[in-house]
């Protein structure tokens, strides 16, 4: 973090990144309208998000301490949730 407590990253990695816009209101409404009826709340609604995120983007990794949750949550990229540092 600089001075000003924005994240600094170094040139390679920001080159490298590929960030995926933020989900619309509607795309945001729409993943809220087949969270609930599906039992999800607080947390996981959130780790709902972050999963349409990473599919959007194509993410080829998504790293999570809880690789089982997040596999439930998203059977079609459980080949791509990994634990940090596997």
């Amino acid at each position: 973090m600089d001075s000003s407590g924005r994240l600094v990253l170094p040139k390679r990695i920001r080159q490298s990144l590929n960030v995926p816009r933020a989900a619309t209101f509607a795309e945001y409404f729409k993943l809220l309208d087949h969270a609930g009826p599906a039992g999800a709340r607080g947390g996981t609604i959130c780790d709902l998000l972050l999963l349409a995120c990473a599919r959007q983007a194509k993410a080829e990794r998504i790293y999570t301490l809880n690789v089982r949750h997040f596999a439930a949550l998203a059977p079609d990229l459980a080949p791509q949730i990994v634990t940090p540092g596997k």
